[in-house]
């Protein structure tokens, strides 16, 4: 990959198989059924290292070592292309990461077989792969190793194919777009690097056994897509290829996350944003609580627009409350859900402001946010009254909910209010 600079790691055992043809086959034009596409922006990041080893002859084990450390979570793809041996073969993980086999190959004539294995990384650190021959000594093996970052092991596609002649393929592969991409051959015939034909797909190395090579692509390959290798010297060969999904992140946000019920605020906007290609589709919106409290929201769903949409939660009951979107996933993105917690507090009664004098018609701003005006009252034949004017929040007394009250009637001939409490 252009601007990648990671070493790889190289052991070549001398081969005493015999002696490569030297003539190239004529290259020529073919049209191709798959398109091209360049690589987005979220699959630019998913290759985080790569390493491979070879061996010829009398092979029964092969290690390859990674030259940076691994990270815990991410994936290693591991493509064994091998002959002479009868498959499986095993593949272990120094840090204990559990292989699984995606694809094993369909064999040549010459027992010619590419098997693809990963394994989601439970620690971080230096790491190796082992890669063992069970089935007796193969004659070549090439191992090509990858750790790849925001991908999935849920979903993934795979193809292979066996056949013999200038085109070695396998496919189609149907992915999302923005997916992972290994492939990897092994033919009769040694000589040159194949070409990885499918476009978008680069050589992992340039260099091994001769028989075996892996190509991949992070986001470059329309789907479906058929990958192609052109060996150059023909023969049997066969092809397996892997496309991991690329990952989705839904974060979301409960603002204000702290709520007071039948009173400011009581209400959060709730808002969920999903990270991935081009992201369509809806997040649905649930809630749980372990205390009994509850809200009710705005809508069941929203449709996410640039990546995000937004509910409002009301506070129905007191409690801590998580609230979760889950987005629903499109044909580019799988799906993904994400949480907030919602704490709830208790309004606090009256609050004293001191004798503030309001003419009728003048307002004030509390400190919530809201502005209140007040209104024209009554004496009832005294010179003043007491009033508690509410708010929007219910019928008070009881309970006293928000609102503000003070003391109505004429002060030095102008009517208004003298402010004594708020909540």
């Amino acid at each position: 990959m252009t601007g990648l600079s990671v070493p790889k790691t190289e052991h070549l055992r001398r081969s005493s198989k015999g002696t490569a043809l030297s003539l190239l086959l004529l290259v020529f034009a073919l049209a191709v059924a798959v398109p091209s596409a360049a690589p987005d922006a979220h699959a630019s990041s998913m290759l985080v290292q790569k390493a491979n080893e070879w061996c010829t002859t009398v092979c029964v084990e092969v290690d390859v070592s990674l030259p940076q450390q691994v990270a815990a979570g991410d994936v290693l793809v591991v493509a064994v292309a091998y002959q002479g041996s009868l498959p499986p073969v095993f593949v272990n993980d120094m840090l204990g990461s559990s292989f699984q086999i995606a694809t094993g190959g369909a064999p040549g004539p010459n027992l010619e077989l590419v098997q693809i294995s990963y394994a989601t990384l439970s620690r971080s650190g230096p790491d190796s792969v082992t890669v063992f021959v069970p089935g007796g000594p193969a004659s070549s093996i090439d191992v090509f190793v990858y750790e790849v970052s925001g991908v999935t092991t849920t979903g993934y596609t795979v193809a292979r194919a066996a056949g013999t002649g200038p085109l070695a393929q396998a496919g189609p592969l149907s992915f999302n777009s923005g997916a992972f991409v290994v492939g990897a051959v092994e033919t009769e015939n040694p000589g040159p690097p194949a070409d990885p034909f499918t476009p978008g797909l680069q050589l992992a190395s340039s260099s091994g056994s001769g028989y075996g090579w892996s190509a991949y692509s992070q986001g470059g390959v329309s789907s479906p897509a058929t990958v192609t290798f052109f060996p150059f010297i023909p023969g049997w060969w066969s092809v397996s290829a892997m496309a991991l999904q690329p990952t989705t992140t839904t974060s979301v946000t409960c603002a204000p996350s702290s709520l007071v019920l039948n009173f400011v605020p009581d209400q959060a906007t709730c808002t969920a944003t999903v990270s991935g290609v081009s992201p369509t589709g809806t997040v649905s919106w649930s809630q749980a609580s372990a205390d009994g409290g509850s809200v009710s929201f705005s809508s069941a769903s929203c449709t996410l627009s640039a990546g995000s949409c937004s509910v409002t939660a009301t506070l129905t009951a007191g409690g801590s409350i998580t609230v979760t979107g889950t987005y629903s996933g499109d044909s580019n993105n799988l799906g993904s859900a994400g949480t907030a917690g919602i704490s709830t507090g208790v309004a606090v009664c009256p609050s004293t402001f001191g004798g503030t004098y309001m003419p009728v018609g003048s307002s004030f701003t509390d400190g919530y946010g809201n502005t209140w005006t007040a209104p024209g009252g009554t004496t009832n034949g005294w010179p003043y009254s007491s009033y508690f004017f509410q708010g929007s929040k219910g019928a008070v007394p009881p309970p006293m909910l928000q609102g503000w009250g003070g003391d109505y009637g004429t002060y030095n001939g102008q009517q208004g209010w003298i402010i004594t409490f708020y909540c």
